[in-house]
């Protein structure tokens, strides 16, 4: 296990915001309680897993309509499973395909753990995959959710306790079938899928955090 300095890690995060809110803030809530607000003129989202009873904030199947024009039966079941993480999907981003997605994150609480991370991949049938750090593993892994479940599909193996309430970044590189994943250019982690990536993005949390995302770039 490689342990690397947290001044190191601080600074290498980018200094300047990347996208404004037009462009890719404005989310639809699926599971958990997801806000927008304004913090330092900046556009943020937040998911606070302390208003959270559990259940989606609306009924699924509409989501799945605004998000995909369908109906979505699979996308409900998905969504309302008792192994649900809260997830919303950034309404402007239809369809990511290739290239390098980047937020960045501010991990703000939580009773057992505080995690934040990138959706990618998010298909009508509800499935999805996700890029994420969190403290309890002190890491970077790509995670699967599908069947109402999550699975892990790789972690790196370099770690590092994160401050909280300090915003961080992290990266999703796409190459064909070739994922990497980034958190403040230093912790990494690599994967390749069976599949191409196609899908909506999103944020994601764990049921018993607060976190905070801002300025996302897809590029």
């Amino acid at each position: 296990m490689n342990h690397l300095p947290i001044a190191l890690l601080l600074a290498a995060i980018p200094l300047a915001a990347a996208v404004s809110a037009q462009t890719g803030l404005e989310v639809i809530p699926i599971v958990g309680h997801w806000r927008h607000q304004v913090e330092g003129g900046e556009s943020v989202v937040i998911v606070d897993a302390t208003k959270w009873d559990k259940k989606p904030p609306s009924e699924p199947s509409a989501s799945a309509r605004l998000l995909f024009e369908e109906r979505g039966a699979q996308f409900a079941a998905n969504a309302s499973s008792s192994g649900a993480f809260p997830l919303p999907a950034l309404r402007s981003i239809e369809n990511f395909t290739s290239g390098k997605a980047r937020v960045q994150f501010k991990l703000m609480a939580g009773a057992s753990d505080q995690l934040a991370g990138l959706v990618f991949d998010l298909r009508p049938s509800g499935e999805y995959l996700a890029v994420r750090y969190n403290t309890k593993d002190g890491n970077v892994a790509f995670w699967k959710y599908a069947g109402g479940a999550r699975a892990r599909l790789a972690e790196g193996t370099d770690h590092a306790q994160l401050p909280l309430a300090v915003w961080h970044t992290i990266e999703l590189h796409v190459a064909d079938r070739k994922l990497t994943g980034v958190v403040n250019g230093q912790l990494r982690v690599e994967h390749t899928l069976d599949h191409p990536v196609s899908g909506r993005v999103g944020f994601w949390a764990k049921p018993d955090s607060v976190s905070a995302f801002k300025a996302l770039r897809i590029e």
